[in-house]
């Protein structure tokens, strides 16, 4: 069995995939659009994202197209997004506390955050995702090992696997379960 669909249906994936982001973005979806105004997006989307389709196929859809229709990778997908914006807002008031605090409390260190990714997507996205909190920088991947060099503003541990809870949460097996 192959590990993923012929090049042909992964690059139609990716071009009606990206046409339909460019649809949703230039405002083609939205009640009461006219269709004169809107011809020339539905073409230039089609022919751009043709041209990406071209040029990127093999960074879209690297694995089977017809699991990315499966509803429980979409419920994951929603699950995902929620805990990781929660993670967000965590990050984001204890950065504000610190800042705010008089005596500038933080325990800066860089600490190593093991990971089980299959894949390359799942490693960079969970690399990004620690990137985008703030309080954390990933500085270094290693992919040999599947670890993470995270810049950890206020460090409450060294220990990696005590490090990875405290940063990662439950969103980054999430991100694993739906790209891999």
């Amino acid at each position: 069995m192959p590990t993923s669909s012929p090049k042909f249906i992964r690059f139609t994936a990716t071009a009606v995939f990206l046409w339909l982001m460019w649809l949703i973005f230039a405002g083609a979806v939205l009640p009461g659009a006219s269709i004169a105004v809107l011809l020339p997006e539905v073409y230039t989307g089609a022919a751009v994202a043709l041209v990406i389709a071209l040029l990127a196929t093999d960074f879209f859809f690297t694995g089977r197209v017809a699991s990315l229709l499966n509803p429980l990778r979409w419920g994951t997908a929603l699950l995902f997004l929620l805990f990781y914006l929660w993670a967000e807002v965590q990050s984001h008031l204890q950065v504000i506390y610190l800042i705010l605090h008089p005596r500038l409390p933080i325990n800066p260190a860089i600490v190593c955050i093991p990971l089980e990714a299959k894949h390359e997507v799942s490693l960079t996205g969970v690399a990004n995702g620690i990137t985008m909190t703030p309080g954390t920088l990933t500085m270094d991947v290693d992919r040999d090992q599947g670890h993470l060099y995270v810049h950890w503003l206020d460090a409450s541990t060294l220990v990696p696997e005590m490090a990875a809870s405290a940063i990662l949460g439950p969103w980054a097996k999430l991100w694993q379960k739906v790209v891999e």
